[in-house]
C-alpha cells in the first residue's frame, strides 16, 4: 500500500470525521453563545435605560459572561448571571455588585440556586436530629422539612425527585 492509498483510506474513515465534528465544536458552541448573548444584550437595553447604563467592570463582565458560555438560557444560574451583568451595568445598582457574587454564582449547583430563589419568597423549616458519639456529630435524621423536594429537577428534566444536597461537617 502506497501513500496515497493510506490518504485516501484514513480520508474515508470514521476517526477523520470525528476529529472533523470534534474540530467544529468550539465554533457550535461559539454560535450557540452568540445567539444566546444578543437575546441578553437585547433585554439588557429594554432593562437598563440608556442614561443609566455605565461600562461594566472586566472582573465583573469577564468572568460572568465565560461562565454563561456554557450555561443553557434555562437554567436559573442564568438568571442569576443575567442579573448580576443588569444591576452592574445600571448606575443606580452598580455599586451594589461585587466582583466576588460571580465567582460565588459559579459554584452554584442547580438545586442550590434552586433553594435561594425559593428563599427569596418564603422560610424553609428542617428539623433534624444528629448523634453525638467520640466527639462526633453522626448519623444525621432530617425530621421534617417544608423544602419542596419534588420540584428539584423534575421541573426540566424529569431526572429526580430526590434532592442532591449533603449535611457536610
Amino acid at each position: 500500500m502506497d501513500e496515497a492509498d493510506i490518504v485516501v483510506k484514513a480520508l474515508d474513515s470514521k476517526t477523520v470525521e470525528k476529529a472533523y465534528d470534534d474540530a467544529l465544536s468550539p465554533a457550535q458552541i461559539a454560535a450557540s453563545f452568540q445567539d444566546r448573548l444578543e437575546r441578553f444584550l437585547r433585554e439588557l437595553n429594554e432593562r437598563v435605560p440608556e442614561e443609566r447604563r455605565v461600562e461594566i467592570t472586566a472582573e465583573i463582565s469577564g468572568p460572568a459572561l465565560a461562565s454563561m458560555r456554557y450555561i443553557d438560557e434555562t437554567s436559573p444560574l442564568w438568571d442569576l448571571f443575567k442579573e448580576i451583568l443588569f444591576k452592574a451595568s445600571d448606575k443606580e445598582g452598580a455599586m451594589l455588585v461585587h466582583p466576588s457574587f460571580v465567582h460565588i454564582i459559579k459554584q452554584l449547583t442547580r438545586d442550590e440556586t434552586f433553594i435561594l430563589s425559593k428563599l427569596k419568597d418564603k422560610d424553609f423549616k428542617v428539623i433534624d436530629e444528629e448523634d453525638l458519639a467520640n466527639d462526633k456529630w453522626v448519623n444525621h435524621r432530617v425530621i421534617s422539612s417544608t423544602i419542596p423536594k419534588n420540584e428539584f429537577f423534575a421541573r426540566k428534566h424529569g431526572i429526580s425527585t430526590t434532592p442532591t444536597w449533603r449535611h457536610y461537617h
